[in-house]
């Protein structure tokens, strides 16, 4: 894994994006087809993980295209209970507003308006 980290060498953090697992609150049918994608996601952290970097990955619901409010729900480590929609607008806000927050370090967090 050390090969994937490499091209970060240098870098002090990093911060990611990724989709919440389709698992929540979808049916059978979207799981299956979106299968490999949330597979390689969780790879994606996996390097994350065993990596020596400073990351955060926010892991927003279904996105929409409304204005920001400031107004979202967080939490680490898990999914959020009817967490279903973040507009791009404050998922944007929330990743700025983390990138000198050391708590969020070497964490996955969930986000949802």
């Amino acid at each position: 894994m050390g090969s994937e980290v490499a091209g970060c060498q240098g870098v002090g953090d990093v911060l990611g994006g990724c989709a919440v697992p389709a698992a929540v609150g979808h049916g059978q049918l979207l799981k299956s087809a979106l299968r490999e994608h949330y597979a390689d996601l969780a790879r994606m952290e996996d390097v994350l993980r065993d990596s020596e970097l400073d990351w955060t990955v926010v892991r927003p619901p279904r996105l929409t295209d409304k204005p920001a409010t400031g107004r979202y729900r967080t939490a680490y480590g898990q999914n959020l209970r009817r967490g279903l929609f973040a507009s791009r607008a404050d998922v944007a806000h929330y990743m700025l507003s983390v990138l000198d927050r050391p708590e969020t370090f070497r964490q996955a967090v969930s986000i949802a308006n």
